[in-house]
């Protein structure tokens, strides 16, 4: 087996002797107390709410939020999620660094894994030390791409619920959020898919967009941020479309995770130049452009599949994402305006 070095948390500015220490618990104590709660409702219970932080349930609470709440509050969420969403990602596959259940075989397992069960054994020597660096060539010499840290799980709920819970303002709203986003971080170590290093590396970069959204917000006021998309002014057109053609160039960022950003982008952009649609309206309208969104995802994901069929093509990962994405909020808002579901609002 080849002996060349793997870069470790030591090498990198933020990765010194004085920012690292965060990152080193790798050791699956925490793991094992969690699993010592040993009853069939507990572990019902935080497969559930582990369930909640993937992006196909989180899906259908974007199209409600979009469609049946508050369009541009949804929006903003979304945006905060698909950044939070990005940064994961590419963080994962950089730092490379396994699951807990593949260094503890005294764990359980929660879902099947296959054949890489198992596939290295060795855990850190102790609480702020790294893994050890032959667990970690046989990790990715054995071309393991389900990467551990940082935990998308709890990044995704932290962006997504917290945007939502800044923007709607409402105390009980804040507080479930808050348990949730705990509840969250403890399934993920409970199913041993994640270190105590993992969900809190999510955490921090779950709530770095809640910065900029809590800022932006309490500066402008509500009323006055983001009231079109008009990318002839603010800059908005580097934030907006700008900003995630330059991520293609990022070395190691995972394409996929961009795709949908510029579909959103896109797909905003087309209906929402003159102004966000008003949400406002009786409740079977709302239903019906929920109905309407949900639908139109399905049809343009059975669409693009039919034409881009390339499993690992750049195309698919990019292409495919994009194209869902704006079908889905382009045509169904452009549909519920002349339908009379949404009403404009011209700013």
């Amino acid at each position: 087996m080849s002996t060349k070095k793997i870069p470790t948390f030591k090498s990198g500015f933020l990765f010194n002797k004085k920012f690292s220490t965060l990152f080193k618990m790798f050791q699956t104590e925490v793991n094992t107390f969690f699993q010592g709660m040993d009853h069939p409702l507990w572990a019902l219970f935080m497969q559930g709410v582990s369930e909640f932080g993937t992006l196909s349930v989180l899906l259908f609470f974007i199209l409600f939020f979009l469609f049946a709440v508050d369009f541009r509050k949804g929006f903003i969420a979304l945006q905060a999620l698909f950044w939070a969403n990005i940064i994961t990602l590419w963080l994962k596959d950089l730092i490379a660094y396994p699951r807990p259940w593949q260094v503890d075989e005294g764990l359980s397992v929660f879902k099947s894994v296959g054949d890489q069960l198992r596939l290295i054994k060795g855990g850190a020597d102790s609480f702020f030390s790294e893994l050890p660096q032959e667990s970690l060539l046989k990790l990715r010499a054995a071309g393991y791409t389900d990467f551990g840290v940082p935990s998308g799980h709890t990044s995704l709920a932290a962006s997504y619920w917290g945007s939502i819970a800044i923007l709607f303002k409402k105390k009980w709203l804040t507080v479930l959020v808050v348990i949730f986003v705990v509840l969250t971080m403890i399934s993920r170590i409970y199913l041993a898919q994640h270190f105590m290093a993992d969900v809190l590396a999510g955490l921090i970069i779950g709530l770095m967009p809640l910065f900029f959204v809590y800022r932006w917000v309490e500066k402008k006021g509500f009323s006055g941020f983001w009231t079109r998309i008009d990318i002839r002014r603010n800059g908005q057109w580097a934030f907006f479309f700008l900003a995630p053609l330059v991520l293609l160039f990022v070395p190691r960022m995972p394409v996929v995770t961009i795709g949908p950003l510029m579909g959103l982008n896109l797909g905003a952009w087309l209906v929402c130049r003159k102004g966000f649609p008003d949400s406002a309206n009786v409740w079977w309208k709302r239903a019906l452009r929920l109905g309407l969104a949900i639908v139109l995802f399905i049809l343009s994901n059975i669409l693009m599949g039919k034409l881009i069929p390339e499993a690992e093509s750049f195309s698919k990962q990019l292409l495919k994402p994009m194209a869902e994405m704006a079908i889905t909020i382009g045509l169904a808002t452009w549909l519920s305006l002349k339908l009379g579901l949404f009403r404009t609002t011209l700013q």
